[in-house]
């Protein structure tokens, strides 16, 4: 088993009446993306994001020693660039939701910072 975070980051936040209805569009896409694969064209769009992020991270010093230090701890080793976009390429809607059907299930947590008292969160909405 593992972990698997799920953030949701914007630099002016969220606005308080609209946190709610962020978590729950976020638990539907889990569970669909659990349920069901993505259409080829929104991981070639993933895809292309997550290529072009990769790239201009390597533009920062900080950035490319986060990575590295991130992939130590998770996979004993740092990989290159060139095996990083290999992967990426290869990962198909299927492998995606197989993936996402390993890592978001069970009880989900939610940490929320600011003014929460009319956020109303019960477990079995945060079931995936």
């Amino acid at each position: 088993e593992g972990e698997c975070a799920v953030a949701r980051r914007q630099r002016a936040g969220i606005a308080p009446d609209k946190v709610q209805e962020v978590i729950d569009i976020s638990m539907e896409e889990l569970r669909n993306l659990a349920q069901h694969a993505p259409s080829k064209d929104e991981v070639e769009v993933a895809r292309d994001h997550l290529k072009g992020n990769t790239l201009l991270s390597l533009e920062s010093t900080s950035s490319r020693m986060s990575r590295m230090a991130r992939e130590e701890m998770v996979l004993g080793r740092s990989m290159s660039t060139q095996e990083i976009l290999e992967r990426l390429h290869s990962a198909g809607p299927s492998e995606i939701q197989e993936m996402a059907a390993r890592l978001f299930r069970g009880p989900v947590a939610v940490a929320a910072v600011g003014r929460t008292s009319k956020l109303k969160l019960n477990q079995k909405d945060m079931l995936l």
